[in-house]
């Protein structure tokens, strides 16, 4: 295999390419950082839905199968939904973001909603980096649980629901 070390590329001046650079069909030209691809999936809902009392993770049933095009990319992932407990529940509704069923997020509460006096439903936010190694498709998916077994809802009436998946080139 041979390298090339160049400072600069620049297109031809003159022709029906002018001052382009092309990249053959078949080709890939990949820039360490870029993005490659991104992937969103966006819910709004009326209703409560992947709702438990559970105090292990549960699948809410809302995810994006991703399939990158390199095994040495990154994976970015950006998470918004709303939570809710009921009305007289105290603690903390979890939530998480699974590869396959692995959590990315560690620690006892990566991302969490406390109670409040007046309210209890609030947005969350989040954002997680995953390295799958594969180029084969995984499936990112939202988890929820209960600190202390109160029963709380992933996507609150009215509330936003949003996953972004993005693969950075290595």
């Amino acid at each position: 295999m041979s390298t090339l070390h160049v400072e600069n590329l620049k297109g031809l001046s003159s022709g029906g390419n002018a001052n382009k650079i092309i990249v053959p069909s078949g080709q890939t030209l990949t820039a360490p950082g870029h993005v490659l691809q991104v992937q969103h999936k966006a819910v709004t809902n009326t209703s409560r839905t992947g709702n438990t009392t559970s105090t292990s993770y549960v699948a809410t049933g809302e995810y994006v199968d991703f399939t990158p095009k390199y095994a040495n990319s990154t994976i970015y992932l950006t998470l918004s939904i709303g939570m809710q407990f009921t009305n007289t529940a105290t603690g903390a509704a979890i939530t998480n973001i699974g590869r396959d069923g692995t959590m990315l997020g560690t620690g006892s509460y990566p991302i969490f909603m406390r109670d409040q006096t007046t309210s209890h439903y609030a947005p969350v936010g989040c954002t997680f980096v995953d390295s799958p190694n594969t180029t084969s498709t995984v499936r990112y998916e939202v988890y929820i649980k209960s600190s202390n077994g109160q029963q709380v809802f992933a996507i609150h009436e009215s509330a936003y629901f949003s996953l972004v998946v993005m693969e950075i080139a290595a």
